[in-house]
């Protein structure tokens, strides 16, 4: 070994690339860095076992399969001591179908206002009722569509605060008793 220390890498320096001995070297090889090992490189035999003195890496058992997705949330759904919250599962299959039912709401009140202001405009005693009618239903029927789709989504964001605040708590709670201490 040589009596000096290796220097450190400069900045901006590429590291030196490793040099592997060939496979049939069995002498003295020179590490990259300046460090030196001696000895053989170990080789193996022809039935595929390592020579003595050397050990095989411990090989971990098989892991058990996980559970599905859907048996996680038919457990989470079944479980009535609500250990497990569901509502950040669900919340976005929720909000997709809240805008549908209120866009479909939203234009079959279209239909039936603009058909009302129609039929109230043909008679002459209503025609006045039926502009009027007319006005409301262009006016009106987007103006709550839209209160609708905001009350939805703040309705849904605070069910996941929510949820997402029990969760922390409960963190919070286990991470701090003595009892649960791990």
């Amino acid at each position: 070994m040589s009596d000096q220390m290796p220097q450190p890498p400069q900045p901006n320096a590429v590291p030196p690339q490793p040099v592997y001995p060939d496979a049939a070297y069995t002498g003295q090889y020179q590490m990259p860095g300046g460090y030196e090992q001696t000895g053989s490189i170990p080789t193996f035999s022809p039935d595929g076992q390592l020579p003595p003195g050397y050990q095989q890496m411990p090989q971990a058992p098989m892991a058990p399969k996980p559970p599905s997705q859907f048996g996680i949330f038919i457990k989470s759904l079944l479980d009535v001591n609500f250990h497990t919250f569901i509502t950040r599962k669900v919340a976005k299959v929720v909000y997709i179908i809240g805008l549908i039912l209120i866009g479909v709401s939203a234009l079959g009140m279209l239909f039936t206002g603009l058909v009302s202001a129609v039929a109230a405009m043909g008679s002459s005693y209503t025609s006045g009722f039926g502009v009027l009618m007319l006005f409301v239903t262009l006016i009106g029927v987007p103006v709550a569509a839209f209160f609708s789709v905001l009350l939805l989504r703040v309705g849904t964001e605070m069910g996941i605060a929510l949820v997402a605040t029990a969760e922390n708590t409960e963190r919070i709670a286990n991470n701090t008793d003595p009892n649960n201490a791990s």
